[in-house]
Parts: structure tokens; sequence; C-alpha cells
């Protein structure tokens, strides 16, 4: 098992920070590798000849649609963070308020992982101080959305066999939904204080080391979402479905590895 190491804990950002862009701003913010090959589902960009497709025209397409999108009001970016005290206790990290660190927000809880060579077993609440040490540390939750008003559209286009449509629109938004999620992610890092490089990591519920959906849930409480429009499943799962939460571990050797 990986022992905790010391490091120094963010001082600054604390408390709820909300964002909202307009789609045409956070074009450049767009991975046009993963929209183009993924998300539209073109593939790897060696069998783009053979679609009859070229870098320009889907740079073009993706232009076009964005302004369809942001023209129609179909795609509303938006995002809502808070850096809060934290502390582990076993696998989970507790959240604190802001304000009161006598007051105890909810609790993320952690899966327990192998690392390099399959050989250590560590869980990424051993990133945070725990309890026990009587040091505070500090935590990052983030969630964002490409807004809820696609669906009808998306609807539309299905209704009417535009399949074509159906997936440029609903590619966009997953595309959107991911791509805000690391913009938050850095300005996260600029809130709490680290001016340069990727310091700590970011978990998303579902994924490896926090596999419970419940996760979920906290993150949605404790940023109140729903006045973004965000519902959650009993799956614990988000609708609208192009919507991401996350925990940011500021250790500066926090990884999935």
């Amino acid at each position: 098992m990986i022992g905790f190491k010391k490091h120094e804990v963010p001082r600054e950002g604390y408390g709820l920070h909300k964002v909202e862009f307009k789609l045409q701003k956070l074009a450049s913010e767009i991975d046009d590798k993963s929209l183009f090959s993924l998300n539209w589902k073109y593939g790897k960009q060696s069998s783009w000849k053979d679609k009859s497709i070229d870098l320009s025209q889907l740079k073009q397409l993706k232009q076009d649609w964005i302004e369809k999108a942001e023209s129609n009001g179909w795609v509303t970016p938006k995002a809502r963070f808070i850096i809060l005290p934290a502390q582990s206790d076993g696998d989970d990290v507790i959240l604190y308020h802001p304000e009161n660190t006598e007051k105890e927000l909810g609790r993320i809880c952690f899966s327990v992982c192998l690392g390099k060579g399959q050989k250590d077993i560590f869980s990424t609440a051993q990133y945070f101080y725990p309890k026990s040490s009587g040091q505070m540390d500090a935590i990052g939750l983030q969630i964002t959305t490409a807004g809820n008003a696609s669906e009808k559209a998306i609807e539309v286009f299905k209704n009417e066999n535009d399949s074509e449509s159906a997936l440029y629109l609903q590619g966009l938004c997953d595309r959107v939904a991911e791509d805000l999620a690391e913009y938050i992610h850095n300005l996260i890092r600029l809130r709490a204080g680290y001016k340069k490089g990727k310091q700590g990591q970011r978990y998303s519920p579902g994924y490896p080391a926090l596999t419970d959906l419940l996760n979920n849930k906290v993150i949605w409480d404790i940023l109140n979402a729903e006045d973004l429009g965000i519902q959650m499943t009993d799956a614990n799962e988000f609708n609208p479905p192009s919507t991401t939460a996350a925990v940011v571990c500021f250790h500066g050797d926090a990884s999935y590895s």
C-alpha cells in the first residue's frame, strides 16, 4: 500500500464559482481530433480519404454546427465548481463547509486500485491528509454540461429520419461537456493558486479510482446543480447525458497509477 506523502495544501479559491459560456467562445477549447474521430464517428484520419472527407471540410462542418447550435439555443455550456476543506478517513474523503470545518457536507468514496506493474494497491484517498493528522487538506468539485435544450432538437431530427444531424448535434454536446471539464479543471488549479503546470488529478465517478456513481449525487448536491438544469436519475447518472462531474485532488503525485 502506498504511504501518504506530505504536500503543500492550496490556501486560495475556497467557495462556489459559476461559469457560463457562449458556445463560440468555447470553440477553441474543443478537441477537434476527438470530435471528428470519436463523437462524429469518422474514425482515424488515415481513413478519411475513403469517406471523401478531409480536415478542412470537417473544420467547416464544426463551425457550421457551432453556429447552428448557438443560434438555435441548442447548446449552452455551463459549469459550477467549488474548492472545499477536506480530510481522508480510510478510503473516504470528508468534505467540509468552506467557512466551518466542523460541518461535514458529504463524503467522496474512492475505490481501491492496482498501481504500476500490478503491484501497488492504493486508494486516491491516500493523497489527502487523514483526519487523524489534524491537518486540513483541500479538494475541488466540478460539474459541466452542454445544457438540456438539445434533447428536443435531437428527437426532432430522429423523427425526421435525419440521423446524421442527430449524430452531429449529440456529438457536439458530448464534446462540449468533456472539453469544458478540462477547461474548468485548469481554472480550479488557477483558483487554488497553482499558476503553472498540471498539479494534481481529476477523477470522474464511474471510472477507475472512483467507480461508485453515488459520488455523482454528492457532487450534484453540494454544487446545487439542479439550478443548471441537471437532474439525477435513479441510477445516479445525469440528465441531460452531456454532463460530466469530477473531483480534483491537488496532491502532486496523484494519478491513476
